[in-house]
């Protein structure tokens, strides 16, 4: 495959990914009050999909380094299937905060499709690159909760399972069309890589004034959005009695305008 197709081929991937994650949005709140959950317990549920997420993204993103980010990105989207299918499942609070965090940590996969645009494209074409992968994100919000809001009349576990589906074929994709972009290197860097190798990366970039800060504001960026994920389907349940279809519309709102965002940025960025 050439270079130039990598890079519409990992915005598919990303689209596909946000699309399942998009599809249980509407829905998830709810089905935690299903559960018993109460708001602060909701709150809970999303912030430990963040919280893994949050942790585990660069001990991804170290383990695409070493061993290639094909099988990282594949690892991550069987994580990412099973846990859709433990949170269909859940029949509790305690077993679904599992599935949510089980969830988080298949969903740091995205730095390695950020590595994957990075190893195929030219420093000046990096930024339009990453516009897509942006644009493709923003598409999976608009999609996947259009797609979850019709699902969930069809019965409260549809969108899980949907989900799911979508997880798997996402995973065959990768494996029969994706190449593997990280450059070769010499067996005295890879021995180094390992030796280096530990899996308290999130403490390693910390150690970095320039990257904690970065980390920093990416972790309160994740924690306004993941509220408003958590919190709006419930407001607006109170204040104008909507529930999982008409939440829908909001987040495809969302959607479109991070669309028009990131794609306006990667078209223009130079």
């Amino acid at each position: 495959m050439r270079k130039q197709q990598i890079v519409p081929l990992m915005a598919l991937t990303v689209l596909i990914d946000f699309t399942g994650f998009g599809i249980i949005i509407p829905l998830l709140p709810f089905w935690a009050q299903h559960v018993g959950a109460n708001p602060v317990q909701i709150g809970l549920i999303i912030t430990v999909y963040s919280l893994a997420q949050f942790l585990f993204l660069p001990v991804l993103g170290r383990l695409s380094d070493r061993f290639g980010r094909r099988p990282i990105i594949l690892a991550s989207l069987g994580i990412e299937a099973l846990s859709f299918a433990l949170t269909g499942l859940a029949g509790s609070l305690l077993f679904l905060l599992f599935a949510r965090f089980i969830g988080g940590m298949g969903s740091a996969n995205f730095g390695s499709a950020q590595a994957v645009v990075a190893d195929t494209t030219e420093p000046g074409e990096r930024a339009r690159g990453m516009g897509f992968i942006g644009a493709a994100t923003g598409l999976g919000f608009v999609i996947g909760p259009a797609l979850g809001g019709g699902l969930a009349a069809l019965g409260p576990t549809v969108p899980f399972w949907a989900a799911m589906t979508l997880a798997i074929i996402n995973a065959i994709l990768v494996f029969f069309l994706l190449p593997e972009t990280r450059a070769r290197r010499s067996a005295e860097v890879v021995s180094a890589v390992h030796t280096r190798f530990q899996l308290n990366s999130t403490i390693e970039v910390f150690r970095h004034p320039a990257l904690a800060r970065i980390m920093g504001i990416n972790l309160l960026y994740a924690l306004a959005f993941t509220a408003m994920e958590s919190m709006y389907p419930l407001f607006s349940e109170h204040l104008f009695g909507w529930h999982a279809t008409q939440n829908a519309y909001v987040f495809v709102y969302v959607g479109v305008i991070m669309v028009i965002v990131q794609g306006g940025i990667g078209w223009t960025t130079q």
